[in-house]
């Protein structure tokens, strides 16, 4: 009888082995998760470092090594380029290899490989406009200009960190989804370029316009979507003379040219309009301690594990500190003991999209100019999990590539959409950034954007000479006033995006009398510059708060630059406001006094614990669905009037056509809807913003949150308690923030730094490291950068030495 028993229990833990090694849909390996050896535990245990290790490489020319200081900052000291990049791969891959392959799957196209079905569309969309095409051209630019050698040292440092992996190393998210890293390839760094590119111009609104024009004419378009905005500061300082002229004979558009098909449901998910960044610098006569100051906060999309990772690279070549973005080498934002630069995004209109008239269905060939053109067909062969091979076929034609047709899915009314890009020309940003870190001077900075195309920004710079400088940089079409704003018919070679301004002739100041720079995401020029350049997504506010605040006092030091980045003053709110409640009604003055009074106490600033601008808030979200119901057409996409539009008609338009509320029998003006939006926040504020008879804090209402990348709710961190909103200096909203705040005195011996993101070094949740910097960021803290010339003078908290294995 017992040995019948044994039987049975040895048959239970055979087929419990059995079962928890079968993957059950998106389940992970439960098995694998589960082992105390090699599981979930292990790390957990594995963010415990040893003080010291030792580690030889057949790779590595010379020695080297890696000290940790106390916030697990990498400093890496090699004696050449080649180690030094080489470490960096390593390092990176230790602490963000998960973080890093997903980012490469999904510029790629192969996240359905490890993710499943749920993430084909992203995929094809992806392998549609052309991004794995284009990351092979830039790795072909790699090995013609020479930058390969530090991309190869980089991939094999990635590599060698992934074949010394064991399974209780393994990173978590590998365990929960059940698949294992793959060798870092050249390509993959090229894809992380493009993919910056992507995120960074997808701000057109060319379909949205179109939509806007066929159905309610151009001259509304016009007085709503102007070139540009009332009350900009821009980027070079208005008066600034051009020293050169505009040589481009296309100077009309005919709007015919304009596609009369109305697009239903914009297909591409576009960019969020309220992603941006601020860059400023102050030159010695603004400076108390008569020294350069850089600063620089990109807002993007935060997540854990973080966007940003932190670190130190030296050589006999560079002693660079900044950021980088996982997976490729060299530092994107920083400085070293010369120069120091920062980045913010030009906003600037790239990309055209043509509607085309193939010759028949079968797509072979279109119409240019009445003449038959031949077009490309690829085959993307695209694996998803647990279904097989899906085949789609791209069409290629001298527009660029067909997006979106009869078969993408997204696309309601079937139209075929070509996608034009300035991405699709050759161009090394990698190579900019690899300058700028060794960068000594004015000259050095220049010569190193020139490789710089694709997504244009704003490079500010400072230097220990005392040059400050900003360049808008990038390859800007040049184009007829209008052209780029709409959907073009993609039947004559004219329209075609074939025509650039020169490079050395993009808005740039250099030493400016006023002795300060910056940029905000606003526009680049006043209306001298002898170019047309198309709104894009120009800020209209957070420019002219900083341009306020630097012109407000003769000189500044490190402290005013941190109360600078995380200021919370709504330069949009002043102006709203007050005209807002100067047209309330007498009835909605006595019935909500409380709410009215409130409003006119608040002082403008979005701090974490303030309660008015929730209901201000909730009054413009109103005000808006009730001026645009004539945009809420579930077949088409409209995008609306900027607020700084908004305003200005508003004020001076009584009796404009979308005042009138569709719904309605009556007509109704400016006063009216300003009455009945605030009457319907009033209502909404007091049904959903009171918690135990409490008004909500504007930190509640705005709820930021750091997401993990994967979704996984337990892995983030929500509910932060932050200040700052849209259009406000401290950008954060819910799940966009300043991803990096960077300030930078250019001291003669020894530059000094103050930094902070919101996360952490590690991509290992089971990490102390993980998010440790995230209560100081939301405080709007700071941590001194410890930039040494040494290793002795890190006070490292563990340290790798690495040796050439013979």
């Amino acid at each position: 009888m017992r040995k019948i028993a044994q039987f049975f229990v040895f048959l239970i833990f055979i087929t419990m082995i059995i079962l928890l090694s079968i993957p059950i849909g998106s389940l992970p390996v439960l098995g694998m998760l589960l082992n105390p050896y090699t599981g979930f535990t292990q790390n957990a245990r594995y963010s415990q470092l040893a003080s010291q290790q030792k580690i030889n490489f057949t790779e590595l020319k010379e020695d080297a090594e890696v000290q940790y200081d106390s916030s697990f900052i990498p400093h890496i000291f090699a004696k050449n380029d080649h180690d030094l990049y080489y470490l960096q791969g390593y390092v990176e891959a230790s602490d963000r290899l998960w973080q890093m392959d997903m980012q490469a799957r999904t510029g790629m196209g192969e996240l359905s490989e490890v993710v499943g079905e749920k993430t084909l569309e992203n995929d094809r969309l992806m392998r549609r406009i052309a991004l794995r095409y284009t990351a092979e051209e830039l790795v072909k630019q790699f090995e013609k200009d020479g930058s390969i050698e530090m991309v190869n040292a980089f991939c094999d440092g990635v590599n060698s960190y992934i074949a010394q992996l064991d399974q209780k190393q393994l990173p978590l998210e590998y365990k929960l989804m059940n698949f294992s890293p793959r060798k870092h390839k050249p390509i993959y760094v090229a894809v992380l370029m493009k993919i910056m590119a992507m995120r960074l111009t997808a701000m057109e609104d060319d379909i949205q316009n179109t939509n806007f024009v066929n159905q309610f004419g151009k001259d509304f378009f016009d007085q709503m979507y102007p070139n540009f905005y009332e009350s900009q500061s821009p980027i070079v300082p208005v008066g600034t003379k051009f020293n050169f002229k505009n040589h481009n004979s296309k100077n009309d558009f005919d709007a015919k040219e304009i596609s009369k098909i109305a697009y239903q449901n914009a297909p591409l998910k576009q960019l969020d309009k309220n992603l941006g960044s601020n860059n400023w610098v102050v030159g010695p006569k603004k400076s108390k301690n008569g020294y350069p100051i850089l600063c620089n906060d990109p807002h993007l999309k935060i997540h854990l594990p973080s966007v940003w990772y932190e670190m130190h690279l030296v050589s006999n070549d560079q002693n660079v500190y900044g950021v980088t973005m996982p997976g490729a080498p060299g530092i994107v934002i920083g400085f070293n003991n010369d120069v120091a630069w920062g980045v913010t995004n030009a906003g600037r209109d790239v990309r055209n999209w043509y509607h085309i008239t193939f010759k028949d269905h079968q797509r072979n060939s279109i119409w240019v100019d009445q003449k038959e053109e031949k077009t490309i067909k690829k085959i993307e062969h695209i694996y998803v999990k647990n279904k097989g091979f899906v085949n789609d076929t791209v069409v290629y034609t001298s527009f660029g590539p067909i997006v979106y047709d009869a078969s993408f899915a997204v696309n309601k009314d079937r139209s075929n959409l070509a996608l034009s890009w300035t991405n699709y020309i050759n161009s090394n940003e990698l190579l900019t950034f690899a300058k700028l870190n060794k960068a000594k001077n004015l000259q050095d900075y220049l010569e190193a954007l020139k490789t710089f195309h694709c997504p244009g920004q704003n490079f500010i710079f400072a230097c220990k000479s005392g040059d400050i400088a900003i360049k808008q940089q990038g390859l800007f079409p040049n184009t007829p006033i209008d052209k780029d704003k709409f959907v073009l018919n993609g039947n004559t070679s004219q329209n075609k995006l074939n025509s650039f301004i020169p490079m050395d002739q993009n808005p740039t100041s250099i030493n400016p009398e006023r002795g300060f720079l910056s940029s905000a995401n606003q526009h680049p020029t006043d209306q001298t510059y002898p170019y047309y350049y198309s709104s894009g997504d120009f800020e209209a506010y957070r420019n002219r708060r900083i341009n306020d605040l630097l012109g407000s006092k003769a000189a500044f030091n490190v402290e005013d630059m941190k109360k600078m980045q995380g200021d919370n003053f709504g330069l949009m709110a002043s102006e709203f406001l007050p005209f807002l409640l100067s047209n309330i009604s007498k009835e909605n003055q006595t019935k909500y006094h409380n709410e009215l009074n409130m409003l006119r106490q608040w002082d403008y600033f979005y701090h974490a614990s303030s309660i008015a601008p929730v209901l201000f808030e909730l009054w413009f979200k109103k005000l808006n669905e009730i001026t645009w119901d004539e945009f809420q057409d579930k077949k088409l996409q409209f995008e609306e009037p900027k607020a700084v539009v908004f305003l200005q008609l508003l004020k001076k338009n009584n009796d404009f056509k979308f005042w009138d509320i569709q719904k309605t029998a009556a007509i109704e003006n400016n006063v009216d809807i300003i009455n009945l939006s605030f009457v319907e926040a009033v209502k909404t504020y007091q049904k959903e913003c009171f918690v135990d008879h409490k008004p909500m804090p504007w930190c509640d209402y705005k709820d930021t949150e750091l997401p993990h990348l994967s979704q996984i709710a337990a892995l983030g961190r929500f509910h932060l308690k932050t200040g700052g909103n849209k259009h406000i200096v401290n950008a954060t909203w819910k799940d966009w923030a300043p991803s990096w705040r960077m300030i930078v005195e250019l001291k003669p011996n020894r530059t000094e730094a103050f930094v902070n993101y919101p996360g952490g070094q590690s991509g290992n949740p089971g990490s102390p490291f993980y998010d440790n910097f995230v209560d100081n960021w939301c405080q709007n803290g700071y941590r001194k950068v410890l930039y040494s010339f040494k290793p002795s003078e890190v006070k490292s908290m563990h340290a790798i030495y690495f040796k050439p294995k013979k």
